[in-house]
């Protein structure tokens, strides 16, 4: 496997499995995200992409199960 495996979060439910768990991190380009700081980034792009779909610079509400 790749050196740069541990880097990266493959799926977004391997993620979702160390919620609450702050000691797992990942290394990211220098950053270093915990699950709920992946968990926001996928929702901000999930965001920005209902945004750009729908043309609107209004707030999205949704509900999300995870």
């Amino acid at each position: 496997m790749d050196s740069k495996a541990d880097n990266i979060v493959l799926y977004d439910w391997l993620s979702k499995t160390f919620i609450g768990n702050f000691t797992k991190t990942w290394t990211i380009e220098d950053r270093h995200f915990d699950a709920t700081d992946v968990a926001a980034e996928i929702l901000t792009e999930v965001r920005l992409a209902a945004q750009k779909h729908f043309n609107t610079d209004d707030e999205i509400e949704a509900v999300i199960f995870l």
